[in-house]
């Protein structure tokens, strides 16, 4: 297991879970180069214009849960299970160029499925997710964009691995 550069970069959380969930969209049969994937990081970089078909991830932590764990460097306790909210809007032409809505919410689906065992300590070297339950979702239209968006919220579980944390 690899051993985080900095207790900062073991606790962004958000950055990391949002990579490693976008790496895996983009290398699934469900998106890729067909989709634009995007997160707060890259919508806010030089990321291309935005396009459609297109897929926004965003990470809220909303909690920690009450399971403690030690830390490998020291044997400190630290609260270890974490609590989120992640945020997925997908965004279609209304005309179904492309790709139809209907279709992108299923292929989400089916991804976030999959994403608790893809999502190992490979590709999230940190953190083990415990649960990525779907909440609620909403659908919109923005007639000025000739778009159609689909927001669902998922309840992410997860855990920071003992032996990951740096010295310092």
């Amino acid at each position: 297991m690899p051993i985080a550069s900095s207790i900062p970069s073991l606790l962004d959380f958000e950055t990391n879970i949002e990579d490693a969930l976008r790496t895996f969209l983009l290398g699934s049969t469900y998106f890729g180069a067909a989709h634009q994937v995007l997160t707060p990081r890259t919508l806010a970089s030089t990321e291309a214009v935005l396009e459609t078909p297109r897929v926004t991830l965003a990470l809220t932590i909303t909690g920690s849960g009450p399971q403690e764990l030690q830390r490998n460097t020291d044997s400190a306790l630290y609260q270890a299970q974490r609590l989120g909210s992640l945020q997925i809007i997908a965004i279609a032409r209304r005309d179904a160029s492309g790709q139809a809505l209907g279709t992108m919410r299923g292929k989400i689906r089916k991804a976030m499925l999959d994403a608790t065992a893809a999502l190992d300590s490979t590709a999230l070297p940190y953190y083990n997710i415990l649960t990525a339950i779907e909440g609620g979702s909403q659908s919109s239209a923005d007639a000025e964009n000739d778009e159609i968006a689909w927001a669902v919220t998922y309840v992410i579980e997860f855990i920071i691995r003992p032996d990951v944390w740096p010295a310092s």
